[in-house]
């Protein structure tokens, strides 16, 4: 895409300068010596004497800012543009691409893991600690030299790109849905940790059907999706594997429902940016292969905005569009409270269109929202005795400020990691900015009308958090995200030929880094979790009692389920809910008054990093057996063969 006569020279001076700092970035990854002279020159630098060898962020930057000088510095001293014959110089731009990946590289250490993920998959072998091994270093910099030749060959291989694409198109189609197919089954597979929200689903999947509901009633989530898993369960087994299966089908069922319908009234090219964006986005993989409900909900959202659109150019032919409208969005409201307030949303804006441009089919829009209430009528008065019940009480949920808000929108482009999430989140703005810019059509508004429903939702539920207290977290924007993906896949595929290859090649890094960065995550996420897991089965007895520090929180929950019949101390919280949840995995809760009931019992105390300064049990008393954690979840663990001579102040 870049000529050297199409580029002015005072630009390209800079890009030639910052290929110094390129080959001084390749040379910092390659080159273990190279790095540790840039350690003893930040230190000269800064007057203090490191005594490690490791990359501190404050001398990466002032490493790097002394090779920007050097560049300077050299280019000034020794090259003049002009003298640069225009191959040499093309080659420099070139590499000035890998120079960027080498100094994000010594920068960002998430860059280095994910390249070596890359290597480690290529070569077929398992790599056990975060190093650089030569052979993946040299592999993963030839990666960044065949891209960037490939990214400035112009005209030619746009063409070719796009030739490909638009012959291929199909293929290409269902080749992305097993990518992402083979992506959630990958990471399904890779990890068996839970959290204590997935716990809470297994746990809930045990109980006969009648304290199903009556869980789900104590608890503030409809019932659709815990009946959908029990029934699973009974068919297939329980085992976590099968359990992640479940939340895999519905964003399968998604991608293949929303590529026939953009296949249908756009292009195939527009089926596949939307794949792509689902492969790109950490979110939809992470929520895929959760034991809870999201998947769900996603789907119902996303197909509530299709019928929308078939009510909108059609007028919903002989009435089982209508239907479908208000099966899907009944469907989102019996999954989750906000996919039921998204797809209340989508109804109101159908509303005001119809109200403003098609007022024939006034009757059947307006008829559907009693009949809709009439359908939810058994759940709605026990999601509003909920309501009530989180305003008058305190949730766990924490305040919003300027931040949780921003984090919503990283949530929503989540990639993996916090520069490829801005990368995305960039890349969505130019979509963005090109809709009001050139949007013609009525599908490209109703695209719009669509993702103005997940904003519409953030500011609901932000309005409410401040006013009475909050109930906003950043997963629950999630059914809505395919709203989202659907406006990007509807205008970004309006855009024509190299700027479409461009965008194209662009989804394609952001799916691999998000792919590798979670299998990444999930690997080290089973490993933590396996590692606990085998050590304290291993070690405990039946007899002995769990003992939790007051910030322990869900490891309670999750222990219970992990490690059934096991007494536990702990803030006692009694509410049908949480007696539900300790009966159906077979726990019995006690408060800390009681302890002296277990005087003589041996005890695993589990200790939070939040309260260390308050709850470490004396050395001559209980025994540190070591630190553990996954998730969010860390923790000291302790025992003691008898429990008469400790003392815990809760």
């Amino acid at each position: 895409m870049i000529r050297s006569n199409a580029i002015p020279v005072k630009i390209r001076n800079i890009v030639l300068a910052f290929s110094c700092i390129g080959i001084a970035g390749c040379l910092g990854m390659l080159i273990p010596q190279v790095r540790l002279e840039l350690i003893v020159f930040g230190e000269t630098i800064v007057r203090r004497a490191l005594n490690r060898d490791v990359w501190h962020q404050h001398l990466q930057l002032m490493a790097v800012e002394g090779f920007l000088l050097f560049g300077f510095v050299l280019f000034c001293v020794f090259i003049r543009s002009n003298a640069i014959p225009a191959k040499i110089r093309n080659a420099v731009l070139a590499f000035s691409c890998i120079g960027i990946a080498g100094c994000l590289g010594m920068l960002i250490p998430q860059v280095r893991l994910e390249l070596i993920v890359f290597g480690e998959s290529v070569v077929r072998r398992a790599l056990n600690k975060d190093v650089w091994n030569l052979q993946l270093q040299l592999m993963a910099v030839e990666g960044f030299l065949l891209f960037g030749f490939m990214l400035f060959r112009s005209k030619k291989f746009s063409d070719l790109f796009f030739r490909f694409g638009k012959k291929y198109a199909y293929p290409i189609e269902v080749f992305l849905a097993c990518i992402f197919l083979l992506e959630t089954i990958i990471l399904a597979a890779v990890n068996q940790s839970l959290w204590m929200d997935e716990v809470f689903s297994l746990a809930t999947i045990r109980l006969p059907w009648q304290e199903v509901i009556r869980m789900q009633i104590a608890d503030v989530h409809p019932p659709f999706y815990f009946i959908v898993l029990k029934l699973c369960a009974d068919i297939f087994g329980d085992n976590i594997f099968t359990m992640k299966m479940v939340s895999v089908l519905p964003s399968i069922l998604t991608l293949i429902s929303v590529t026939i319908f953009l296949n249908k009234e756009c292009s195939p090219k527009n089926g596949c940016f939307f794949l792509l964006c689902c492969i790109a986005s950490e979110s939809v993989i992470y929520y895929s292969v959760e034991i809870r409900m999201y998947s769900w909900a996603f789907f119902f959202v996303t197909m509530t905005a299709i019928s929308a659109w078939y009510i909108i150019k059609n007028g919903g032919g002989g009435g089982g569009i209508f239907a479908a409208f208000r099966g899907f969005a009944e469907g989102a409201a019996y999954t989750h409270i906000y996919a039921g307030l998204t797809a209340g949303i989508g109804y109101l804006l159908l509303l005001g269109y119809t109200l403003k441009y098609d007022r024939k089919k006034l009757i059947k829009i307006v008829t559907l929202a009693p009949l809709a209430v009439l359908f939810y009528l058994p759940w709605l008065f026990i999601i509003i005795a909920s309501f009530i019940r989180v305003a008058t009480n305190d949730l766990w949920i924490p305040p919003i400020t300027l931040k949780t808000i921003a984090e919503y929108g990283l949530f929503i482009f989540n990639a993996g990691d916090f520069f490829m999430t801005l990368f995305f989140l960039l890349l969505f703005l130019t979509v963005l900015v090109f809709f009001f810019k050139k949007a013609k059509t009525k599908i490209e508004y109703f695209a719009f009308a669509g993702f103005s429903c997940i904003i519409l939702l953030a500011g609901l539920g932000i309005a409410v958090s401040f006013a009475i207290r909050p109930v906003l977290i950043n997963r629950y924007l999630f059914p809505a995200c395919g709203l989202v993906w659907l406006f990007f896949a509807i205008v970004g595929g309006s855009l024509q030929n190299r700027k479409a290859v461009f965008v194209t090649v662009l989804l394609l890094i952001l799916s691999g880094s998000t792919f590798l960065t979670s299998l990444f995550q999930e690997r080290k996420q089973n490993s933590d979790f396996t590692q606990f897991y085998h050590y304290l089965k291993d070690e405990i007895r039946p007899q002995d009692i769990f003992i939790y520090s007051p910030e322990s929180g869900h490891l309670q929950g999750i222990s219970a389920f992990l490690f059934p019949g096991h007494t536990q101390l702990y803030k006692r919280n009694s509410t049908v809910f949480y007696d539900s949840f300790m009966s159906a995995v077979d726990t019995t809760l006690v408060d800390y008054a009681d302890l002296s009931r277990f005087y003589g019992s041996r005890a695993w105390i589990f200790v939070s990093y939040k309260d260390e300064e308050t709850f470490i049990p004396p050395e001559s008393v209980a025994e540190f057996r070591g630190d553990f954690g996954w998730f969010f979840y860390q923790f000291k663990l302790y025992y003691t063969e008898s429990l008469s001579n400790l003392e815990i102040i809760p």
